[in-house]
């Protein structure tokens, strides 16, 4: 449809299929079909750069960080997520995300001293009540929270990394507390307890 698209609307229909493109590769994502799912953001982020989102392209270079995490690959996880910072047209809220993530990737790493910059600056930006996007409509201060935690558990602060779990998980809204993506943050807070 978008290929034969033409005249004032085309540019409407184009963010449209740039936004359900970038959900394909959010669902692949979550079914652990990688290969997939960075294809589908690829082809999501040209769409949006072709048809002037800067939001939804960095959401969806920030998508390929967290493949990167679910691999284990933190390097990886640092360069999507300081890509996705770097777009223009980015939404405060996902730049208040992808230093979370990068916090995460750099904890992973042993590099402390550039994860706890990044989750200071995090900090402040998540305390700010803004509405995120609507594609990424669960980025809210709970969220927020959960991975601040899994940045301090991966750092080695294991009780403030319990604190912020559960409270970030007691902060999920009812709707989305049986979502299954919430798991590795039920297990991360299993571990920042055990290890408190």
């Amino acid at each position: 449809m978008l290929k034969d698209a033409r005249g004032p609307q085309r540019r409407g229909l184009g963010r449209i299929v740039a936004e359900w493109t970038v959900y394909a590769g959010w669902l692949n994502a979550a079914l652990r079909r990688d290969g997939r799912a960075i294809t589908l953001f690829g082809d999501g982020e040209e769409l949006a750069d072709e048809f002037g989102d800067g939001t939804l392209a960095a959401i969806a270079t920030s998508f390929r960080g967290y493949v990167a995490r679910q691999q284990g690959r933190f390097r990886g996880v640092v360069r999507a997520s300081m890509a996705a910072l770097a777009t223009p047209g980015g939404h405060p809220v996902q730049a208040t995300f992808d230093r979370l993530q990068a916090a995460q990737g750099y904890a992973a790493l042993g590099e402390a001293d550039r994860a706890r910059r990044l989750l200071d600056e995090a900090a402040d930006r998540a305390a700010d009540d803004i509405e995120p996007p609507p594609p990424v409509y669960w980025y809210s201060r709970p969220f927020f929270d959960l991975n601040i935690g899994v940045a301090w558990l991966g750092i080695g602060d294991c009780s403030d990394a319990a604190a912020l779990l559960a409270e970030g998980l007691d902060g999920i809204p009812s709707d989305q507390a049986g979502a299954e993506w919430l798991d590795e943050y039920r297990a991360a807070l299993a571990t920042a307890r055990e290890h408190a």
